[in-house]
């Protein structure tokens, strides 16, 4: 089994555990996770920050990545 990503996308002025979780089974490194970052932003210029996190089976969680949209309009 492989760890899965927790992915947080935030609007502005949104916390962290207040933006939208999704999660990955794909991303699985920086590189990945700095590209998807900027593929979302660029579909949504509403994203203002999107942080990345390996979670193991066994619950533990690092952070991959963390991207603040420096194009991030205030809507």
């Amino acid at each position: 089994m492989s760890a899965v990503t927790e992915i947080y996308v935030c609007k502005n002025g949104q916390a962290l555990k207040e933006g939208r979780l999704e999660l990955s089974h794909t991303i699985a490194d920086r590189d990945a996770a700095e590209g998807d970052a900027i593929m979302r932003c660029k579909i949504d210029g509403a994203i203002e920050r999107i942080a990345y996190y390996a979670v193991s089976e066994s619950g533990s969680f690092r952070n991959i990545f963390t991207y603040r949209n420096p194009n991030a309009s205030r809507k």
